[in-house]
C-alpha cells in the first residue's frame, strides 16, 4: 500500500516537468495602409452605394420567379 501511493505521489510530483509549454500567439497584424481609390471611397458616402448596385444585375430574378422555382424543386415549400 505505501509503495503505490509513493508511486502516485512521485508520478503527481514529476507530470509538471513533461508538460509542454503553451503555445506562442502569433503578433497581431499591423492595419494596412489603403490605396488611393479606396482611401477615396472611404471617404465618398455614396461610394458604397455604387459598389453595391454594381454587384446585382437589372435582369435578375423578381420573387414571383423566385418562389415558382422554389415550389417546382421542393414540394414543401
Amino acid at each position: 500500500m505505501k509503495a503505490r501511493l509513493s508511486i502516485v505521489l512521485l508520478m503527481a510530483a514529476v507530470a509538471p516537468a513533461f508538460a509542454q509549454p503553451a503555445p506562442k500567439q502569433p503578433a497581431p497584424k499591423q492595419p494596412t495602409e489603403l490605396g488611393p481609390k479606396a482611401a477615396e471611397a472611404a471617404d465618398d458616402p455614396n461610394a458604397f452605394e455604387k459598389d453595391l448596385d454594381a454587384l446585382f444585375t437589372t435582369s435578375g430574378l423578381t420573387a414571383d420567379q423566385a418562389s415558382a422555382r422554389a415550389a417546382a424543386a421542393s414540394p414543401t415549400v
